[in-house]
């Protein structure tokens, strides 16, 4: 194009020019409030296609290997969790660390 002497603005497409974009929004955007607001036309709904499984192992989650318990069996009974007893480094007293050690306790 340059040894010929041709203009490069002659080979873009319309689409490409500033003028065109600029018709194109000149009234501006004006935005939908969602999905069921949209336009239809005659054209038939877009279905969506079905995902195939991946190739592979399965993945078996924590509620697939629990067992199912019968119908006359009782519910899971949780236990209660044993928690430690803190210690204070000064005096040695349960309930209070050395953080929160006072000094002169209340009797």
């Amino acid at each position: 194009m340059l040894t010929k002497g041709l203009e490069a603005q002659d080979y873009v497409a319309d689409w490409f020019k500033t003028s065109t974009w600029k018709r194109t929004y000149a009234e501006g955007i004006v935005p939908l409030r969602g999905a069921k607001f949209w336009p239809e036309g005659p054209e038939p709904p877009i279905i969506e296609p079905e995902i195939p499984d991946q190739p592979g192992r399965k993945k078996v989650t924590k509620a697939d290997k629990k067992r199912k318990k019968g119908v006359n069996e009782s519910p899971v009974k949780k236990k209660k969790l044993l928690k430690r007893i803190m210690h204070c480094g000064i005096c040695g007293a349960a309930n209070h660390n050395s953080r929160f050690h006072k000094k002169n306790p209340k009797k």
